[in-house]
């Protein structure tokens, strides 16, 4: 993965943050979605469902070109929606 400084990686507040997360699961490329894939390789890695760094890397990345990350994340807010208060 290419090198990001802290700057590429700061959201600024939580709507940027929020349109950010949509945009790397959406496929957008750079520093953000780097740090995801890491990120998820890591815990591909230490949930012991793949061994090898480059493997982990691919199959995160995979889960994002796939859609298959964003439709885990609709899953979830409807989950959580469902089962939250009525405010």
């Amino acid at each position: 993965l290419p090198a990001a400084s802290l700057d590429d990686l700061r959201s600024g507040g939580l709507e940027t943050a929020k349109a950010i997360a949509l945009g790397v699961l959406s496929g957008a490329a750079g520093a953000y979605r780097d740090i995801v894939v890491a990120n998820a390789a890591l815990g591909l890695m230490a949930a012991s469902a793949i061994r090898d760094p480059l493997e982990a890397a691919q199959a995160a990345s995979h889960a994002i070109d796939s859609g298959a990350a964003m439709a885990k994340l609709r899953l979830f807010v409807d989950f959580s929606q469902s089962v939250a208060p009525a405010v």
